[in-house]
């Protein structure tokens, strides 16, 4: 039986697989497109150019950074394909465009911070300038009304000076009040109306400065984020590092430079202290010298005051038979008897001496 060929029964074609310079072509021509939209919806949105107002500043900064993502995007689709083919020498051109203008991108993120915040403190002052002009008028107008009311005489008096002066206008009823009611009815009213405006004025700033502060956060933050990422893709011509790379190394100098100074200050430190403690044992040890050489000059001089009082003693004894009657007198004062005592003991220590007739030799001092 013949065998029936059906086309559906045939295998399925197999597509072919995309190339490489297929894909990297996707991939430049995608990130190209995102390059132009980007610049076509910034320049839309900042046209014509204000560079000197502060609204057309936070504009310019609002429409790059909720733009941003086009341009990054481009970015990185076109170091894919870079890497997808690494021997074109137009993709490679291309690449290191983009990644020079990746340079100018992340100084320009970082360059938004400190835009914004100036355009937001420029608009705050402005809208404060305004809100106490309005302040100032406010005043004016309400002494205005109250000395209309206070000089009129009458009610009619009163109506026409209202009048004159763009005032409320007032009811036949209040026309037949008193003068002094309805002077008082329009003081409280006109009173009133004061502390509204006044309030209704200045309830405005804290929300206002508020809502600035938090505009200008999420600008800041935003912006170094994008700045990093920026910095990650640009190489600056003739730099074998990323402007990442680059800054990562300065910041690993610095902190290196820094930890250095600190050793530096504290080796510094310890080598004050260690000179300190030394001048001050230098000092301690002087002073002890002083201090032994003023107690050898009090040891030597009361020596010397109890080697003239042992002689003026025995010169009086060898004048005086009776001298020794009067040992007891000397007995009660304590410090002569224990000084002679010190005496006596030193001559039994060397021994008898030869008697003379000029009586005995008197000791040398001690040293």
């Amino acid at each position: 039986m013949p065998v029936s060929e059906d086309p559906t029964d045939a295998p399925p074609l197999l597509e072919p697989r995309p190339s490489k310079p297929s894909v990297a072509a996707l991939l430049t021509a995608a990130a190209l497109g995102f390059f132009v939209i980007y610049a076509t919806t910034v320049l839309s949105d900042v046209v014509p150019v204000q560079a000197l107002d502060p609204q057309w500043q936070r504009l310019f900064v609002g429409s790059v950074l909720n733009n941003v993502g086009f341009p990054l995007l481009g970015l990185v689709l076109i170091h894919l394909a870079r890497y997808l083919l690494p021997e074109q020498p137009g993709l490679a051109r291309l690449t290191r465009t983009v990644q020079q203008l990746a340079v100018v991108a992340a100084l320009l993120m970082l360059l938004l911070i400190p835009l914004h915040a100036a355009a937001t403190l420029n608009i705050l002052e402005r809208q404060a300038a305004a809100q106490a002009a309005q302040l100032r008028q406010a005043e004016q107008r309400y002494a205005q009304l109250r000395q209309v009311i206070l000089a009129a005489r009458s009610p009619e008096e009163l109506q026409r000076n209202l009048a004159l002066n763009d005032g409320p206008q007032l009811a036949p009823s209040d026309l037949a009040r008193p003068l002094p009611q309805l002077r008082g009815n329009l003081l409280e009213v006109l009173s009133q109306a004061r502390t509204t405006a006044r309030r209704q004025l200045t309830g405005r700033t804290p929300a206002k400065i508020w809502t600035g502060i938090a505009q200008s956060l999420r600008i800041g933050i935003i912006a170094a984020f994008m700045a990093v990422a920026f910095a990650a893709g640009a190489r600056r011509r003739g730099n074998s590092l990323t402007l990442l790379g680059e800054w990562s190394e300065a910041l690993r100098q610095l902190l290196m430079e820094r930890e250095a100074r600190r050793s530096l200050q504290a080796l510094e430190r310890e080598q004050e202290l260690e000179e300190r403690q030394t001048f001050d044992r230098i000092a301690q040890l002087r002073r002890a010298q002083e201090e032994a050489r003023r107690r050898a000059m009090r040891e030597e001089e009361m020596e010397r005051l109890q080697h003239q009082r042992w002689l003026e003693q025995q010169g009086r004894e060898t004048l005086d038979p009776e001298a020794p009657a009067r040992q007891a007198p000397l007995r009660e004062e304590p410090r002569l008897w224990t000084l002679n005592q010190e005496f006596d003991d030193y001559y039994r220590e060397i021994g008898p001496q030869e008697e003379d007739l000029s009586g005995p030799e008197p000791p040398e001092p001690r040293p």
